[in-house]
């Protein structure tokens, strides 16, 4: 019973391994899809790339910039607020954050997001 239970557990843990390591590959996929201008797609390869890591900050950037080009700055917002709660130092996401606000109106904010 403890090795079927240790075995299981290897396996399970095999597999998670196998899924990480998938998130490079689907990051380039999306980039590529972006790239030629298939937005759609590039989203869908960076939200399977999110089921994986929900926790990764560069993916949620990446995604809000993928929404903001879509014209949805509302998921764009979304998406930059959780980078950036996430990792607080993400330069990059905040950025983007201040960017999405400025275009909203919402100056006081979008300064704030541009001094972090």
């Amino acid at each position: 019973m403890k090795i079927r239970r240790l075995k299981r557990a290897k396996s399970t843990r095999q597999k998670s391994e196998t899924r990480t390591q998938q998130i490079p590959v689907l990051r380039e996929k999306a980039n590529q899809h972006r790239q030629s201008g298939r937005l759609s797609k590039a989203v869908d390869c960076l939200l399977q790339a999110l089921q994986i890591n929900k926790e990764d900050a560069d993916i949620n950037n990446d995604l809000g910039v993928l929404y903001e080009l879509s014209g949805d700055n509302a998921k764009a917002l979304k998406r930059y607020r959780r980078a950036v709660e996430l990792d607080p130092k993400h330069s990059r996401a905040w950025y983007n954050l201040g960017n999405v606000l400025r275009l909203a109106g919402d100056m006081g904010r979008a300064l704030y997001c541009f001094s972090e």
